[in-house]
């Protein structure tokens, strides 16, 4: 089966196509970072517009990197939720105009499932595991019992891991996004500041990124009568910051694989590129037995393969969407 993957839910427009579950015949991103640099942040207006100039022509390209026509698909998949609602607008709607005018199937996915099957790209995922998907808007942690059927055991209570990148990158003067450029600096330093953890006790499992961006916020500006800190240690700062949060993350998805007696951790979403999270998750999954599992770099981004794959997952369980089915800026997935 020929499926065409359409994913324009923040700022990456992209097209895929792929033909079997482990088979991409193209997966074609066009970023819109360099536009929103200047603003330290996604412009939801400026995204919109960007995914109407970039997804269909996103599309072209992927069906001709593949070598398909698009009379040759023969599923549309398509992120309807969540995300911003200018970007589900157009994405929807191509995907819905597609359909009708083809007489072809097509399926509404939630993003977030794309993340969770985006490891499933390379190698099948084994039921029963343990899963996160970590990125600019989310830090998740589901119990998956199969392709349907995923718990959602662990959520921030505020910020996203990536959004916490983002602002920390922002009060030491780096570029946007956050995650590579606090990635980069980290390498010039060490892990040698004490930092509160966004895995708190009072949350009962929870993650809340507050209190660390609050602590960094001191360490950069001072506070009261203590000194801010030197310009020269921003490098330790940095490697501290992302320590901190790579452990917490870590320490969640084992002590959840270790309650629910499962053998495999998955991680998605564009947090799992980080290095230091790959390093603290692997050491400490070979400790426990666990076998860890990250999708390959370019699938950590948003991508249309990994909506395509969870469009497939969908069909193939009985899923197919109505024309007049609506977009949602929120996740349901798991609740």
């Amino acid at each position: 089966m020929i499926v065409l993957g359409l994913e324009s839910t923040c700022d990456e427009s992209s097209a895929a196509v792929i033909c079997s579950p482990r088979q991409i015949l193209s997966n074609v991103v066009k970023s819109q970072i360099d536009e929103h640099r200047r603003f330290g942040g996604v412009v939801p207006e400026i995204a919109s517009r960007l995914h109407l100039n970039y997804l269909a022509s996103a599309m072209h390209e992927a069906l001709n990197k593949a070598g398909k026509t698009i009379q040759e698909v023969d599923l549309i998949g398509v992120s309807t939720s969540p995300g911003l609602i200018g970007g589900l607008l157009v994405g929807s709607t191509l995907a819905k105009t597609l359909a009708y005018t083809l007489g072809k199937p097509w399926v509404g996915v939630d993003h977030l499932l794309g993340h969770l099957v985006a490891p499933d790209l390379v190698e099948p995922i084994e039921f029963p595991c343990i899963a996160g998907v970590f990125s600019g808007a989310h830090s998740n942690v589901y119990l998956g019992r199969s392709y349907m059927d995923w718990e959602l055991l662990v959520r921030s209570r505020d910020d996203a891991p990536g959004e916490a990148f983002d602002k920390t990158a922002k009060l030491m003067n780096l570029s946007y996004p956050g995650g590579p450029s606090i990635q980069r600096f980290a390498e010039k330093g060490q892990a040698t500041i004490k930092l509160p953890s966004p895995l708190p006790k009072t949350l009962e499992g929870d993650f809340s990124f507050s209190g660390l961006k609050t602590a960094v916020l001191y360490q950069v500006q001072g506070q009261q009568n203590k000194q801010a800190l030197l310009e020269a240690k921003w490098p330790d700062l940095a490697a501290s910051f992302q320590d901190t949060v790579a452990k917490a993350l870590a320490k969640s998805m084992i002590q959840n694989a270790l309650k629910h007696e499962v053998k495999n951790i998955y991680v998605g979403g564009g947090v799992a590129a980080n290095s230091r999270l790959r390093e603290v998750l692997q050491y400490e999954g070979s400790k426990h037995g666990f076998g860890v599992h990250f999708p390959p770099l370019s699938l950590c981004i948003d991508n249309g393969a990994m909506i395509a794959r969870a469009a497939l997952v969908m069909y193939e369980n009985g899923y197919q969407s109505n024309l007049d089915e609506d977009i949602q800026s929120r996740s349901s997935l798991g609740f």
